[in-house]
This record gives C-alpha cells, sequence and structure tokens, in this order.
C-alpha cells in the first residue's frame, strides 16, 4: 500500500542486482508474487546473505504463513552478497526485496526473523543501508514499523529493544497475521498516522506473545501488575504445578 516515485529510479540503477535477483527466482520453487493493491505490504527480512537465509525452516514457514492471507503481500530480504555491499554503500540503492525488487523502507512493516546473535549487527546495517531510522523513537509515520521474531526474539529481546517497535516471543505463527490483521484495522479506524501509531502499539500489548519495548515493562514478567504514572508495582508469586 505504500507508494513512492523512487522505486522505477531504484530500478534503473543497477542492471546487476535486479538479474542476480530474477535468476535466484527463476531456481526457486514456492515463490509467491503479489500485487499490492490494497494489501498490506510485508517485508520479511533475514538478516544475513541469502542462502543462510534459505536454509532456515522458520524463516520459510513465516513466509508462506503471511501470504497464505489475501490481504497481505510478504515479500523476502536479506543481507546484501559480500560482493554487492560495496554497490549499495558507494550508490546510496537501498537494500531490496527479492519478489518486486522495491526498497525496505516502501513496505508497511519490515519484519526481521533473527536465529543468531551475531546476526544483529546486519540488521542494523540493513535499516541504515534502506534509509530507516535505526532507532524506534526516531522513526515516524513516514517510516515503515519494524518487528522481529525468530530464536533471538524470545531468548532475549532486550539487546534490540531500543530499536525494535515490538517481538515475537515464542511461535509467528499464530501471533504474526494476527498483529498484522490488527494493525490493518487500526489503519481503517484511524486517519491520523501518528494517532494510529500509538493505538496500535497499545492494542498490541493484548495479543499473546507480542513484547512492545515503549508500551511494556522491561522487566518482562509475566504476572507483572505495575501501576500507571510510575508509580510501585505489585508481582505475585509464579509456582509451578
Amino acid at each position: 500500500m505504500r507508494a513512492s516515485d523512487t522505486t522505477a529510479q531504484w530500478k534503473a540503477m543497477n542492471w546487476q542486482l535486479r538479474d542476480r535477483a530474477r535468476k535466484r527466482l527463476a531456481a526457486e520453487t514456492g515463490t509467491v508474487v503479489k500485487d499490492w493493491g490494497g494489501r498490506l505490504s510485508v517485508a520479511l527480512v533475514f538478516p544475513n546473505t541469502y542462502y543462510v537465509g534459505m536454509s532456515n525452516l522458520g524463516f520459510q514457514t513465516i513466509y508462506g504463513v503471511l501470504n497464505r492471507r489475501a490481504d497481505i503481500v510478504c515479500e523476502r530480504a536479506f543481507l546484501p552478497d559480500p560482493d554487492d555491499l560495496p554497490v549499495h554503500e558507494g550508490s546510496g540503492v537501498p537494500v531490496l526485496s527479492l519478489e518486486s525488487q522495491r526498497p525496505l523502507r516502501e513496505f508497511d512493516c519490515v519484519a526481521f526473523s533473527a536465529t543468531y546473535e551475531n546476526d544483529y549487527l546486519n540488521l542494523l546495517r540493513i535499516l541504515a543501508l534502506s534509509g530507516i531510522p535505526v532507532r524506534a523513537r526516531d522513526r515516524g509515520p513516514g517510516d515503515p514499523l519494524v518487528s522481529m521474531g525468530g530464536v533471538c526474539a524470545w531468548a532475549n529481546p532486550e539487546p534490540l529493544a531500543d530499536v525494535i517497535d515490538w517481538f515475537f516471543l515464542g511461535e509467528g505463527e499464530e501471533s504474526g497475521p494476527e498483529a498484522f490483521a490488527l494493525w490493518q484495522e487500526v489503519q481503517r479506524a484511524e486517519r491520523n498516522a501518528a494517532a494510529a501509531r500509538a493505538e496500535f502499539f497499545g492494542a498490541l500489548l493484548k495479543v499473546e506473545g507480542v513484547y512492545v519495548p515503549r508500551r511494556s515493562c522491561r522487566r518482562m514478567a509475566r504476572r507483572c501488575r505495575c501501576g500507571s504514572g510510575g508509580s510501585s508495582g505489585r508481582t505475585s508469586t509464579i509456582r509451578s504445578r
């Protein structure tokens, strides 16, 4: 749903990158290509190179789950290959999606799937190369939402809590579609983009398995009963059965 006059310009800038993407798509099976009209656009990003990402079963599973929804178009993106990084850094060509070669900043949401902590720096690099502010507090209504799932998300999301808008903790097959459907619902009801974001982040707190750093208790306690306005919180003891 997000459009930009720069799309054609980026496509024309570097034939080599586009040609490599076409060759990879031609060698694949199960690729999903959708028209963007009226759909929520999600860039599913693996913060490493193509062959590392495509060997990850969880990444492929989420790609299929999201694309089974008629109202979502999900395209993949990866860290550029080592030979291509100088092209991106030297010419200003942003990281592009594989299916349509669109810049990531044109998507409604950039969803990272992170399996290895060593890829955190790659995640930051992808955002920077894409022209997307790295810190969540610096992003505005004109920027994509940024989410993250995968092993690293539920193991310890805190290292990237200042970067990611929300984390999927545990299996994203259920919470992912639910969160994106919620965003569409909020957008339809709220015309003001800034207000829609604020309402969405608040509504996400009710989704099971979702952590919103700017809205949640940073201690991540399941039974935390924090008071509002900075008052002291109350905790309840959790006993195993």
